[in-house]
Order: structure tokens, then C-alpha cells, then sequence
């Protein structure tokens, strides 16, 4: 409890937070003595609508509604992404499984017909030479075919084997 002497005849209690307050005043003429008799005064104040406990936790409610509608929209739309990632990481293995039995095929042919010389198909057997393998131990043109994928020159390229 507090007391405060004050020459004022009137009592401010603004700035007072929500709720049960007691006042207690003893008054003083002039320079007399204080009165034995302490005046009581009990009062409560109200919240305001922004205080009140039904507000804040509205507040709190809507504010894990919006935290959870975004993590729903974040996670839609990592989803999406995937999907089209997936389908363009589909097409463009068709791309490099059409390109890799194209160059089979003319690997094939320049092995079955060795009169005609072309770059494309001197460039299969030096790259097969260099990936370790003789050229001996490959009896058929089926083996030249399953060689392709593992051969190093012909991971990730892009070019037509007619054009260079």
C-alpha cells in the first residue's frame, strides 16, 4: 500500500489497468492532525474490448489459422513443382534414350559396313577403345549397342551424330 499527501481535492485514476481496486483516503484539515477514519472505496474497472480475453484469443486462433493455411499453400505448391519437375525430368530421359539408340543404330550400321568411312563411326570405335574395352572382344554389333551408355564421350551430349 502507498500513500501519497496531495494538496488537490480531486483523485485521478487514469492509467489504472482493468479490474478490483481499492481506494483508501484519510484526510487532513490545514495543518491538523490526520483523521483516525480511513475512507474505503472498492471499484472495478472493465476491459476494454481489445482487452478482453475472448479477443486475444481469437487473435491467437486466427493467427495459427494463417500460419497453417500458408504452410498448406507452401506445401501445394512444392507439390506442383515436383509434378512438373518429374515430368520434364520423363521427358527428357525419352530424349537422351532416343538419342542413345540413334547412335546405336549408326554405330551398327558403320560396323556392318566398314567400306564407308565416316567420322561417326570412327569416333564409336575410338571412343569404345577408350572406354577399356578391345575391339576384338566385340563380335557383334548387339555389343556395340550395349556399350553406348557407358561410354563417357556419349553421357549428356546433345549433338546428332551426322552433325558433328
Amino acid at each position: 500500500m502507498r500513500w501519497t499527501d496531495t494538496a488537490q481535492r480531486i483523485i485521478s485514476i487514469a492509467g489504472v489497468a482493468p479490474g478490483r481496486h481499492r481506494l483508501e483516503i484519510q484526510s487532513r484539515v490545514r495543518d491538523g492532525p490526520v483523521s483516525p477514519k480511513v475512507a474505503v472505496a472498492e471499484f472495478q474497472i472493465e476491459p476494454e474490448w481489445w482487452e478482453t480475453w475472448w479477443l486475444r484469443s481469437a487473435a491467437v486462433l486466427l493467427g495459427a489459422a494463417a500460419v497453417w493455411g500458408v504452410i498448406l499453400w507452401r506445401n501445394r505448391l512444392l507439390l506442383l513443382r515436383n509434378r512438373r519437375l518429374e515430368i520434364r525430368v520423363a521427358e527428357r530421359t525419352r530424349e537422351l534414350r532416343d538419342q542413345v539408340s540413334a547412335k546405336a543404330r549408326v554405330c551398327t550400321f558403320q560396323l556392318r559396313t566398314p567400306l564407308l568411312p565416316c567420322r561417326v563411326g570412327l569416333q564409336c570405335l575410338g571412343e569404345i577403345g577408350a572406354a577399356g574395352t578391345s575391339f576384338q572382344r566385340l563380335t557383334s554389333a548387339g555389343a556395340v549397342a550395349r556399350q553406348l551408355p557407358y561410354i563417357p564421350a556419349y553421357r549428356g551430349r546433345r549433338s546428332d551424330p551426322e552433325g558433328g
